[in-house]
């Protein structure tokens, strides 16, 4: 069924709530929605069931909000790979989690001394805490929520929910050293509360909890249940949810979301856990083997010279998944001291990508207290590829306070401008309109340079649209600045180019509007030369016409000689097509050297006349002595 058919069903669907034009919907799309969600998660069928669900509840929960003329097979198929991309490293993230407990480390860690001195008064010290700060610190290091999810379950911005959380720490410190625990211990506790609080609890326990829970919700013995523990009042909502497992959700974040126009059963929905079946069937292998023997032996596989063969990087990945989170700082501290270049490199750079995924802030601050150099940027690079879509406020504070200790050199250091772009790319991806924000952020006109070119091609215009891209691009060094507005014209060719002609003409800084019609009528040109050169010419001030005329003319005989000539011979010899009567003679003379030599001959000015006839003869000459004759004037 063609697009607009699905569009007018979703139009139905929204307005009368209609099942079967919902129905019909699915129908059409399942197949685009599960094939994006299936690469997406790299072939799990399971999960990519379970990412299609999600995405079809998204579709009905957005119904009314979506604006007219969405095309809905493409909003399913960007929405298809977003949520299969988060769904892959949750999945991701939870496997590590359960790998915890599939290997004993051999070696004594100094974690090991730090937890037995905190954990038998770690809970006396929560206990301490207010119960908003106590609550904090359970989803912020015992659920691993990022602080965007703090600032939405408790009403606050992202900045506040860090301060509260850095508070809350500092108590816990506190209560801590006034128990006796020692110094290294205490300042370590961060870490500690992430890796060691809350162990994955035994797989077949997860397996019997949900099966029970959901035998109980069929059978009709409860629809909900509250459960008190350390403080907390939970809700377990079962209703209309038996395929998708049993989902847990905070009553504070309900009322948060109730007040939203999100509901939380659709809210459920789109963060479901994989099924209980699932979970159940990964199994620990059962032979304890030490960190230490995992790397000896991936580092053996990763020495040999050359490209790897893809039976040694499976077995690679196989040995790193099987890590426990805890000993990923050990594991990097065991890593960075081999003495083979190639190896060290290669295991760094896959712990490091490993470790990103459930806990970018500890490898960031393991980063930059280990490494240095180039070696140092690409870490953090690689930190970034994963921190910025998921904790952009956060991940931006984390690189300011990089660049701080970065020299600020002209040019700068490419490692500075390298860390910026990756930032705002990742933003832009995630954030959109609101990365646009963080640019505020750079003081250096080159680290602004270096964000917008990685920030227009990711999020697109700003919420001012041209006129605030336009505007910012004024902020950036002259060298920078013709690059980034052929960006901007790119981009306008992309949404609106008729549109941003438009706000073009309207420009009142005569330099400004030179530099947008130059700009978007280059672009234009690839799509409509005629028109553009046309509004180009109408649009320009009459001391940029000939440079203007010589440029577009010159883009368009690139690409196709005839037109640009037949549009060249219909204009009468003018002071501002001289110049581009000279670069078409240029152009064309060794495809029709005849009409080189007749427009060289239509320039107006005698002088600039006569140095383009004889340079056309020289090049005919060269290239064809017979045709071209003795020289001409």
């Amino acid at each position: 069924m063609p697009e607009p058919d699905s569009r007018a069903l979703l139009e139905r669907f929204a307005r009368d709530g209609s099942h079967d034009a919902f129905r019909a919907i699915v129908e059409q799309h399942v197949d685009i929605v599960y094939g994006a969600a299936l690469r997406q998660v790299n072939g799990d069928a399971a999960l990519a069931e379970d990412v299609t669900q999600q995405v079809f509840a998204s579709l009905a929960a957005k119904a009314r909000a979506l604006p007219a003329g969405t095309v809905v097979a493409g909003w399913l198929y960007r929405h298809a790979c977003y949520t299969g991309a988060r769904a892959a490293r949750t999945e991701k993230r939870r496997r590590l989690r359960e790998q915890q407990h599939a290997i004993m480390k051999e070696t004594h860690s100094p974690d090991d001394d730090a937890w037995s001195e905190i954990a038998p008064h770690l809970d006396d010290a929560i206990a301490s805490l207010p119960p908003g700060d106590r609550d904090m610190v359970v989803l912020r290091f015992f659920s691993h929520q990022d602080f965007r999810t703090l600032g939405t379950a408790f009403g606050i911005s992202d900045d506040t929910a860090q301060k509260r959380v850095s508070r809350a720490l500092e108590k816990l410190r506190a209560f801590l050293s006034g128990r006796g625990v020692t110094g290294g211990a205490v300042a370590g506790l961060a870490v500690l509360l992430s890796t060691r609080a809350a162990p994955a609890a035994p797989v077949a326990l997860n397996g019997s909890l949900a099966g029970n829970a959901l035998g109980l919700a069929a059978s009709g013995g409860v629809s909900s249940g509250v459960f008190m523990a350390a403080g907390w009042k939970w809700v377990a909502v079962t209703a209309g949810l038996a395929a998708a497992g049993v989902i847990v959700v905070q009553q504070r974040v309900i009322r948060t979301l109730q007040a939203s126009s999100q509901s939380p059963e659709t809210h459920i929905a789109m963060t479901a856990a994989p099924n209980a079946a699932k979970v159940a069937a990964v199994t620990p292998p059962a032979q304890t083997v030490s960190v230490e023997a995992i790397l000896q032996r991936a580092a053996v596989l990763a020495s040999q010279g050359g490209q790897a063969p893809p039976k040694d990087k499976a077995e690679i990945a196989s040995l790193l998944e099987r890590v426990p989170l805890e000993s990923y700082p050990g594991a990097l501290e065991i890593v960075l001291s081999l003495t083979d270049e190639r190896a060290r490199r290669r295991l760094a750079v896959d712990l490091l990508t490993r470790w990103a995924a459930p806990q970018p802030g500890a490898a960031w601050d393991f980063v930059r207290s280990r490494l240095t150099g180039r070696e140092r940027a690409e870490a953090l690079e690689r930190i970034l590829r994963t921190w910025a879509p998921d904790a952009p406020a956060v991940a931006a504070r984390a690189v300011l306070e990089e660049l701080s200790l970065m020299p600020v050199t002209v040019p700068p250091p490419p490692e500075r401008q390298s860390l910026i772009a990756t930032l705002f790319q990742g933003m832009g991806r995630a954030e959109g309109p609101d990365a646009w924000k963080m640019l505020g952020l750079l003081d250096g006109e080159d680290d602004r340079a270096a964000a917008l070119a990685a920030l227009i091609p990711a999020a697109g215009f700003p919420p001012d649209g041209p006129a605030g891209l336009w505007a910012a691009l004024s902020t950036v060094p002259h060298s920078a600045r013709q690059s980034l507005e052929a960006e901007f014209a790119a981009l306008c060719l992309r949404t609106d180019i008729r549109a941003a002609a438009g706000w073009a003409s309207t420009l009142s800084d005569a330099e400004a509007k030179s530099r947008a019609v130059s700009a978007l009528g280059i672009a234009w040109m690839r799509r409509e030369p005629g028109t553009a050169l046309a509004w180009a010419l109408e649009t320009a001030r009459p001391e940029q016409r000939a440079s203007l005329t010589e440029n577009l003319l010159g883009a368009w005989a690139a690409r196709d000689l005839n037109a640009a000539g037949a549009w060249l011979n219909a204009q009468p010899p003018s002071a501002d097509t001289d110049a581009a009567r000279a670069r078409m003679a240029a152009v064309a003379v060794t495809h029709d050297p005849e009409s080189a030599m007749a427009w060289a001959r239509s320039i107006t000015d005698s002088t600039a006349r006569a140095a383009a006839v004889d340079q056309t003869w020289k090049t005919w000459r060269a290239w064809d002595p017979q045709a071209a004759g003795p020289p001409r004037q």
